[in-house]
């Protein structure tokens, strides 16, 4: 979230992902240019910092310049935004073992004021793709309801590798893996000014 957030990427994450030998970095980026969308220049300084992947959310488009870069970049939009947005909402990428990560990310539509097509039948089309079955699933459900993000948790246990929420920028103590296996978490937190309502 804003400068704040950038910075201390900037002086951790790459000692972080050191010390726990991680290979992948996802990251929600929807707030990380003055709180509100994402330019070019922070993007490219997160990646330089090691981020491999951002996601986004409901304030994708609230800075507009984003669509010069969104479309070559490391960004995975809502899937579930009409698709005549400029943007890909999955995106796949190899790891180290052979196998691919595919990213999807979609918005909920509880409280929300914006028009987005269903994310459980958004998934149920994706999942169509039976050559996703190999691949490490990882969807990002940027929504404010924790509800409508526990289920889709379990609507997708066994469906895919993680669910993990956005948005409300508080992390939840409620990590764990879904009865047929899917690792579960309602909403990954941030990093941002901790004294800070929202970042």
């Amino acid at each position: 979230v804003g400068r704040p957030g950038r910075s201390v990427l900037e002086n951790n994450l790459r000692r972080i992902q050191d010390e726990e030998k991680i290979d992948f970095t996802i990251a929600n980026g929807e707030n990380s240019s003055g709180g509100f969308g994402m330019n070019k220049k922070g993007y490219d300084a997160m990646i330089m910092s090691g981020i491999d992947v951002f996601t986004m959310g409901n304030h994708t488009f609230d800075n507009k310049r984003i669509v010069d870069f969104i479309d070559d970049a490391d960004i995975v939009r809502p899937l579930n935004l009409t698709m005549s947005a400029p943007g890909k909402g999955i995106r796949s990428y190899p790891l180290p073992d052979v196998r691919k990560i595919t990213i999807i990310n979609l918005l909920g539509r509880v409280y929300s004021h914006l028009n987005v097509d269903c994310p459980f039948k958004t998934m149920e089309s994706v999942l169509k793709d039976h050559s996703l079955k190999e691949e490490i699933l990882f969807v990002d459900i940027h929504a404010d309801a924790t509800s409508e993000k526990v289920c889709l948790g379990h609507f997708l246990d066994g469906r895919v590798s993680v669910v993990a929420g956005t948005h409300t920028h508080i992390q939840t103590a409620d990590e764990r893996i879904l009865s047929r296996g899917t690792a579960y978490i309602t909403d990954v937190g941030m990093t941002g000014a901790y004294d800070s309502s929202l970042g």
